[in-house]
């Protein structure tokens, strides 16, 4: 009687962190839907959006350049839910806790790239926000990357299927980060294809986050098992 009793209880707990998790999943949805919509509507209003050699933080600087600010804001919030999802999603430890962590403050620095516009290209002074916009979001780069390796060790340590079967495609996911960024970093000193490797890398950590919150608001069978 006290087992069937205990045995309830925890799978109505679990049900409960089933739908927060959902829930988690579906808000970081919602902000990286609405960045990229930022970006696809922003590149088809704008017509002088250099690909290869502008930074993606210019078009702050186009007509409508508010879009992206919005766009880039509402994704740092989804992406903090995100953090939060993986923090309850996966099993606890101490890798669990370093990777939300970390992809936390990576969500933070977006929200103030967000809030923070780069200064338009060819100004010399530059402004307050100009000033801090490039090394807040050098800082969320890197602290997703380091979140992306965090999350696929603990993908391949855990024992539930479901996180098992993204420890591969994680892993590639976050190599090809890494390489994008280095890439970036050269061509950022370079003065070549800046803007190219700028959105390889961000086309690369979109599809690691898509991925991810995918799997966390399917059906969720790691929770909802019976015990």
């Amino acid at each position: 009687m006290h087992n069937s009793a205990s045995s309830r209880a925890a799978n109505t707990n679990q049900g409960g962190l089933s739908a927060s998790v959902k829930r988690y999943g579906i808000l970081a949805l919602l902000g990286a839907g609405i960045f990229l919509l930022s970006i696809v509507a922003l590149h088809v209003m704008s017509s002088g959006i250099d690909w290869t050699n502008g930074y993606v933080s210019d078009l702050a600087n186009e007509p409508h350049g508010w879009v992206f600010g919005f766009g880039a804001f509402v994704h740092g919030w989804g992406n903090l839910a995100l953090a939060f999802g993986l923090f309850y999603a996966l099993p606890s430890g101490r890798l669990r806790n370093w990777g939300a962590c970390f992809f936390g403050l990576a969500a933070i620095g977006i929200i103030l790239t967000g809030l923070l516009p780069i200064d338009p290209p060819g100004v010399t002074t530059a402004s307050f926000s100009g000033s801090l916009h490039r090394p807040v979001s050098s800082a969320a780069f890197g602290f997703e990357i380091i979140a992306l390796f965090i999350f696929s060790a603990v993908f391949s340590y855990s024992k539930e299927p479901c996180w098992q079967r993204l420890k591969t495609i994680s892993w590639a996911l976050s190599v090809a980060a890494a390489l994008a960024i280095v890439w970036f970093v050269f061509a950022d000193q370079s003065g070549i294809a800046v803007g190219l490797a700028e959105r390889a890398a961000l086309v690369v950590l979109m599809l690691w986050e898509l991925l991810v919150i995918f799997q966390l608001i399917r059906p969720v069978d790691r929770l909802d098992k019976s015990t």
